[in-house]
């Protein structure tokens, strides 16, 4: 059941107001599912026993509550009511409920509305914590909280889905088929690769780098196609390589160079930027070295990885 302002509402109300949303009553009369937003999910990573492999996991809390009560602007007065759902109602001589007001609880993530339930669709449809609120979609008004919650909606869902999956099917494309338009060649899969944080290309070929890099598609195959393409990934791969021979450093929130003896790092301990906080370091970094004022630094940076290949080289040929 709906109060307002702790009186049941109108026989008429629900329908009203349906109107003046542009929702369809009989819509809300259908069985729905709403499901706490990702940032309430946690991923692990487990060993199944019987095929000893690593399976992808979600957890989340066995219960999460939420208020049974929030602001509402009704646009048949034009006035903001508290609007409350209830399970069992139970008047004073007023008329107002007099019974503790539950919160709404979401088992392991998720709250099924069965057949009927209009009411507790309607409350959860216009709530200011659901993601797909009919009032932030129109553009009416922006959240003034985070979101806890969205509706499960299997047309958008699935098409996200299909999204997902042709994306990694032009990832992998690109990655492993050789007569592909859009093929990449060695030169960029190594550099990817190292800019994703590969280490040591010594007796690896590129079936070792396909499998890799086809592991990070599937994860975000967007982001791995937009890399690919991108200006930013061989700056990163550069910065990935004198991290793994120790040319430069992540000393958060400084990267610094690990060499002190040169020029005047003494002095400042070797820093070389400091990081923005909340940002990934090595995305900071990337950008802050693409800026034309810190090419002198990229270049150091190169060269002094060079020389470090370079003895490595010598040492390997004089052993």
């Amino acid at each position: 059941m709906l109060l307002l302002n702790r009186t049941p509402v109108a026989s008429e109300w629900l329908k009203d107001q349906c109107k003046l949303l542009g929702l369809e009553l009989k819509n809300l009369q259908k069985p729905t599912t709403f499901r706490l937003v990702e940032s309430y999910w946690r991923k692990v990573y487990q060993m199944e026993v019987n095929s000893n492999q690593m399976k992808e996991r979600m957890f989340v809390a066995p219960e999460f509550h939420i208020e049974a009560t929030y602001l509402y602007s009704n646009r048949q007065t034009g006035l903001t009511d508290n609007l409350t759902y209830v399970r069992n109602f139970i008047p004073d001589n007023s008329g107002h409920n007099q019974n503790a007001i539950e919160p709404i609880i979401f088992e392991r993530g998720v709250l099924a509305v069965e057949e009927g339930q209009a009411d507790l669709f309607f409350f959860l449809l216009n709530s200011p914590i659901n993601k797909n609120n009919p009032k932030y979609a129109n553009g009416l008004s922006k959240p003034s909280k985070p979101f806890q919650f969205t509706q499960i909606l299997p047309d958008v869902e699935a098409s996200d889905f299909l999204d997902y999956e042709l994306a990694i099917s032009k990832a992998v494309t690109m990655i492993g088929d050789a007569t592909s338009k859009n093929y990449v060649n060695d030169e960029a899969a190594i550099a990817l690769a190292k800019a994703y944080g590969y280490g040591s290309m010594l007796n690896k070929g590129r079936k070792d780098i396909n499998k890799f890099l086809i592991e990070k598609a599937k994860k975000n195959p967007t982001k791995l196609i937009s890399d690919l393409t991108s200006a930013a990934t061989e700056i990163r791969a550069i910065l990935a390589d004198a991290i793994a021979h120790g040319v430069i450093e992540f000393d958060l929130p400084y990267v610094k160079y690990k060499d002190l003896s040169k020029g005047k790092r003494t002095t400042n301990n070797g820093i070389i930027t400091q990081c923005s906080a909340g940002l990934d370091p090595m995305d900071y970094f990337v950008s802050w070295m693409r800026e034309k004022d810190n090419s002198g630094v990229y270049n150091q940076i190169k060269k002094e990885l060079e020389d470090k290949k370079l003895a490595l080289a010598d040492a390997q040929l004089a052993s």
